[in-house]
């Protein structure tokens, strides 16, 4: 189990504060391997603006795994990753399978040690890659969305604000999240843009954001002292 933060009685202390409980990597050779004990830090980015997330895992090998295992990129990571909270007591957790996309930042920080980072992305943005769209369509833009999500890049997506209008055309050998941009950009409701993102929590979304300002305040707080204020 990593711990990464302070953890009381095995409560989390602070917002901050996480514990990997899974970490396991598929190698191209079809074999599986715990990484945990590798893993310094994850950093996990998701936003309105990006199509999937992106998971930076700060490696210190001191056993040559990446050598060993040769490493090269398009292996699958299963992420658990979980806290128990301090007043609530629950423990909430997430599941991630990514993609190794790149290894990056590769030094050698004492002679028997290798540091590195691990960025990986989702399965969709994996696949994107080797997925082209040659077809004509005729549809809302959710339901066009959700038949490339579904078709092309493997995967389910919560359409949280169907479209009423229809669109037609023909995509010219697009890849699938191209298409979907396009099609974002010729989507709208009241005026304000549709979004396609992904969160840890749940996944695959479409959204405008209309209805993003139309939802209740979830909480408040202070940013610059990070003290809950509501």
């Amino acid at each position: 189990m990593g711990n990464f933060n302070t953890i009381v009685n095995g409560l989390a202390t602070s917002p901050k504060v996480y514990e990997i409980s899974k970490a396991m990597l598929a190698t191209n050779a079809g074999g599986e391997i715990n990484i945990i004990e590798l893993i310094q830090d994850i950093k996990i980015t998701e936003s309105l603006y990006n199509s999937g997330l992106t998971v930076a895992i700060y490696c210190l090998d001191s056993t040559g795994l990446i050598d060993l295992l040769k490493i090269a990129g398009n292996e699958k990571i299963e992420l658990v990753i979980e806290r128990r909270d301090i007043t609530d007591k629950t423990r909430k957790k997430f599941e991630l399978e990514v993609y190794l996309a790149e290894i990056k930042d590769y030094s050698t920080p004492r002679p028997s040690s290798k540091a590195y980072t691990l960025y990986c992305v989702s399965e969709h943005v994996y696949l994107n890659a080797v997925k082209v769209l040659t077809r004509s369509f005729n549809n809302t833009p959710s339901n066009l969305i959700k038949s490339i999500v579904s078709k092309e890049l493997n995967s389910e997506i919560d359409i949280r604000n169907p479209s009423t209008s229809p669109i037609k055309g023909i995509f010219p050998r697009l890849r699938p999240l191209s298409a979907i941009a396009w099609l974002l950009r010729n989507s709208f409701e009241n005026a304000t843009p549709n979004f396609f993102y992904e969160t840890a929590k749940s996944g695959l979304i479409f959204d405008s954001y209309k209805k993003i300002l139309d939802k209740d305040v979830y909480d408040t707080y202070d940013n610059l002292s990070l003290i809950h204020i509501s």
